[in-house]
């Protein structure tokens, strides 16, 4: 069992993920105008300082094409700007 805090991109920040909360009142919530997909970091063997990740451009394409589905060029934006920080949070 992993010692490590869940953490999320939330409001454009990493918070804890107990931390990462929607209002029940949002748009996200009252019409399922939201996407989700979760992308897994692993230590690899031989004791590698840098996590990996689990097939992330497999990961980053779906979650493309479910926001090309919801057609909103500021989630598009958004998305672009957190995959960044993310992928700087986690090589850099």
């Amino acid at each position: 069992m992993s010692n490590a805090l869940p953490i999320a991109y939330h409001g454009g920040a990493f918070v804890p993920a107990g931390e990462a909360q929607v209002p029940a009142g949002s748009l996200a919530m009252r019409y399922a105008l939201s996407v989700f997909e979760g992308v897994r970091l692993y230590l690899p063997a031989g004791g590698a300082a840098r996590p990996v990740a689990f097939r992330l451009g497999e990961h980053l394409a779906r979650l493309r094409r479910s926001l090309d589905k919801l057609e909103d060029a500021r989630t598009q934006r958004r998305f672009d700007e957190a995959q960044w920080h993310c992928l700087l949070a986690a090589y850099f």
